[in-house]
Formats: C-alpha cells, sequence, structure tokens
C-alpha cells in the first residue's frame, strides 16, 4: 500500500470511528450531521465528501463491511464437528477486532436489518454445516429447525458480547445437538 493509500484508509477510518463515537454517544433523537463529524475528525466539509455522500453512507459502509467480513469467514470456513473450534476461534477473533462495532450492532438494537442479516448468516453457516435439510415453508419441521437454530445463534452472540463466557465452552454443546441430535429428534417426535 502506497503512502497516498494508506493516508486515505486512515481518513476513511477517522470520519467513520468519529461518526460512530457521536452515533453511540447521542441521543437518538438528534440526528448526527456532517458537521459534527468533521468536527470531531479535524477535517474540512470537503474532505468529508471525497469519501461518503452523507452521513447514512458512512452508516451503510460500516455495515456492509462487518457482513462482508462475517461472509468472507463463513465461506472460508467448511467446517466439521472437529474443525469447528477453529472456526469458533476465527470468529471470536473477528468479533473482537470489530467489538467497537458489533456489540451496539447485534445486543442492543436486536432487531436492525443488520443484526438479522448478521444471525441470517450464521443460520445458513451452521444449517449447511451440520447438512441439515431444507423442509418445506409452513412445515412443523421447519418451525422446529428455526427455533433451533436461531436459540443457538443467540446463544453464540451473547457469549461473545459477554466476554466473562468463552465461545468453545458454551457453542460445542449446541452444534453438537444440532448434528447428532436433530435427526434423532425429528424421527423420534411425532410433530
Amino acid at each position: 500500500m502506497s503512502q497516498y493509500e494508506a493516508a486515505r484508509t486512515r481518513t476513511r477510518e477517522k470520519i467513520e470511528q468519529s461518526f460512530w463515537e457521536l452515533y453511540t454517544d447521542r441521543d437518538f433523537r438528534r440526528r448526527v450531521r456532517v458537521s459534527d463529524i468533521t468536527q470531531r475528525a479535524g477535517i474540512h466539509r470537503s474532505t468529508f465528501y471525497m469519501y461518503f455522500d452523507s452521513v447514512d453512507a458512512i452508516f451503510d459502509s460500516i455495515k456492509a463491511r462487518q457482513l462482508s467480513k462475517l461472509e468472507d469467514l463463513c465461506r472460508a470456513e467448511n467446517s466439521t464437528v472437529e474443525e469447528y473450534e477453529t472456526f469458533l476461534d476465527r470468529l471470536e477473533t473477528l468479533f473482537e477486532e470489530n467489538r467497537t462495532y458489533l456489540k451496539p450492532l447485534l445486543a442492543e438494537y436486536h432487531s436492525s436489518s443488520f443484526s438479522l442479516a448478521y444471525r441470517r448468516i450464521l443460520r445458513e453457516k451452521f444449517r449447511q454445516d451440520a447438512k441439515v435439510p431444507v423442509y418445506p415453508e409452513g412445515t412443523k419441521e421447519k418451525s422446529l429447525l428455526d427455533n433451533l437454530l436461531s436459540g443457538m445463534i443467540e446463544m453464540l452472540i451473547f457469549t461473545l458480547v459477554d466476554p466473562k463466557l468463552r465461545v468453545q465452552d458454551t457453542f460445542p454443546v449446541a452444534y453438537r445437538m444440532m448434528e447428532q441430535g436433530l435427526k434423532a429428534v425429528l424421527n423420534e417426535t411425532a410433530i
């Protein structure tokens, strides 16, 4: 990376960081303005517009980058039960490196479109890795599976958000239930 590219990256990050500090510190009834961001970042208004079209574009950029990082991780990891610890380590590292953004986006704004998209990516990853069949919409099997996966993902996110818990201690139990128990439960349960 050239010095010019490095400087552009630092400026972009400074704008995003300034926005995020204002966004998370402010009463949500008052919208963050370009002038607030430029003042905090110590840049001129024209510099802001070299990087972003609007304040909303910053937020969209942060969310898109976080979803892209998760998608890249999920795509790179085809995990068996034995390899899942490696995947969980990488997921935990990804979360820690991006905690500033992910904790509020996933835990505090639980029903946001970002939060739902993040959970959907994880749900599909777990569904594929556990080789769980896709049931038709509206069936009891699909409903049961969706609830089980949602519970696993909520447990995973809660574990990531709470630094006292370790993902490696809590998630394998749910994953093994999913992989080994779901088929048996569906076969044995009269749904």
